[in-house]
């Protein structure tokens, strides 16, 4: 996390850890956290394995940025598991993970219990690849939504987000949320245009450039294709890739 002047320089690379039953980092939300306010920011979250966190396997957020930050996971695999407990009114009503593999008394939840979020605000900007990522489900019965979302909020003026989502997994879909006209939300593939607006499953633009882009999932399922995707207000399909970071 920073809150550093607009010249402060993040070159971060977070490789090959085991994050294991972690609920959420010091200070932070989820295993991982990226709180990323003013400063010029890279970072290269690769070869990662996020086994049953109790909250998101991480959160991301932007704000107050000069630059534009440049953030890419690469390679990352999720794991679903469950966190049991002996209340029987415990939040989520049990977690099945198949094969009868239940909760005793369909007490606890599974984990991941958040999805993966990536945010900007008061003014962030985001450039954000993720490429070949392995998603785990999380627990929609505690957090209903997409597995991964993506999202300009309704906080400060003139947030800037562009996504670049290839080769992923993701059992719940994808989410690509716009909550003001004066943010920006862009989601590339090559020779993309045109824009897609609010729709559960979205079935035009958006679903066919992450289609395009080899992602899969929706319905509980990884392998679902077309991938399943909502959409919120106005997102733009654009043919110039996001910016990537740059490090050793």
């Amino acid at each position: 996390m920073s809150r550093g002047a607009d010249t402060a320089t993040f070159d971060v690379i977070v490789d090959n850890n085991l994050f294991d039953e972690v609920t959420n980092a010091s200070g932070g939300v989820g295993q991982l956290t990226l709180d990323m306010s003013r400063g010029v920011w890279q970072v290269l979250v690769t070869n990662n394995t996020f086994d049953t966190p109790g909250n998101a396997p991480w959160f991301m957020r932007t704000e107050l940025n000069a630059t534009p930050a440049k953030v890419k996971f690469l390679n990352n695999t999720g794991i679903k598991g469950a966190f049991c407990s002996t209340d029987a009114a415990a939040a989520g009503g049990g977690c099945d993970l198949g094969a009868g593999q239940l909760c005793p008394g369909a007490a606890g939840y599974c984990g991941p219990g958040l999805r993966s979020l990536a945010d900007v605000q008061n003014g962030g900007k985001l450039q954000l690849t993720i490429d070949g990522d392995d998603f785990a489900e999380h627990d929609a019965g505690f957090d209903p939504g997409q597995t991964f979302e993506g999202r300009a909020l309704n906080v400060g003026a003139a947030n800037t987000l562009c996504m670049n989502l290839k080769n992923n997994t993701a059992p719940d879909g994808y989410s690509l949320e716009q909550f003001d006209a004066s943010q920006t939300v862009n989601v590339f593939t090559a020779g993309g245009s045109g824009t897609c607006t609010t729709a559960f499953p979205e079935t035009g633009n958006c679903r066919n450039a992450l289609n395009a882009n080899n992602n899969k999932g929706g319905g509980g399922v990884a392998t679902t294709t077309p991938p399943v995707v909502n959409v919120f207000n106005t997102v733009n399909v654009v043919s110039v890739a996001c910016q990537e970071p740059v490090l050793p």
